[in-house]
């Protein structure tokens, strides 16, 4: 034997349970243990997620939009239970109403990982916007766009009050995503644009001028 591919899985967001220097300090110590320099095995990982997971940021249109009078109580990906009620709630601004926000991209899209790879997926989906200090917010249920029981995006958040047209983000989305998306119920795939500051644009273009000139 003269090559181990550890594989990969790593990490790719800070707020992910284990970081990856804790990973690396296990990964390290059971090398050392058991293919020392000494044995002369060659050693590679696949990284992939760790450095490309924070590169992507999804944006999601909010197509479709419903409103429940009722608090919501539970929801199982199947069935939506809730309780009647009249009264409000103060922490949470009015919580007698459940908002329903229905995406152009879900779990058979972008958003794929939470059903390919749940343990390593955080969604926390925000507004584009800033909400307001006192603007309220509410209990709502985020779904994708193909009317699937099973394509539900977030089962309880709370979020201030949204409108069609409106846009929710995600961080997070470089890894695992965009790659394994489908076209289920006709819907199209998510287009993908590359984004970079106007310093890193500058950058770049002194460094391949720096190269043409070294070139000559």
């Amino acid at each position: 034997m003269t090559l181990l591919d550890i594989g990969g899985g790593f990490p790719g967001q800070n707020d992910f349970k284990l970081t990856f220097e804790e990973i690396a300090a296990d990964i390290n110590k059971a090398l050392e243990e058991f293919f020392p320099p000494s044995c002369g095995v060659s050693v590679i990982a696949e990284p992939g997620r760790y450095y490309v997971t924070s590169a992507v940021t999804l944006a999601a249109n909010v197509i479709a939009k419903k409103v429940i009078m009722e608090e919501l109580s539970s929801f199982n990906g199947d069935q939506l239970t809730v309780t009647r009620t009249t009264s409000c709630r103060t922490d949470c601004g009015t919580a007698n109403r459940t908002m329903m926000y229905y995406l152009n991209d879900g779990v058979y899209g972008s958003i794929s990982m939470l059903l390919n790879d749940p343990v390593q997926s955080i969604v926390s989906p925000y507004p584009h916007r800033k909400p307001k200090p006192d603007e309220p917010v509410y209990p709502c249920v985020i779904w994708g766009p193909t009317c699937d029981s099973v394509d539900v995006v977030v089962k309880n958040t709370f979020l201030p009050e949204l409108q069609v047209g409106d846009w929710l983000l995600i961080d997070n989305m470089g890894a695992y995503t965009h790659c394994i998306s489908t076209t289920f119920n006709g819907f199209k795939k998510t287009p993908i644009y590359y984004v970079m500051s106007r310093d890193t644009m500058h950058w770049i273009q002194l460094s391949f001028t720096h190269s043409l000139i070294k070139s000559c």
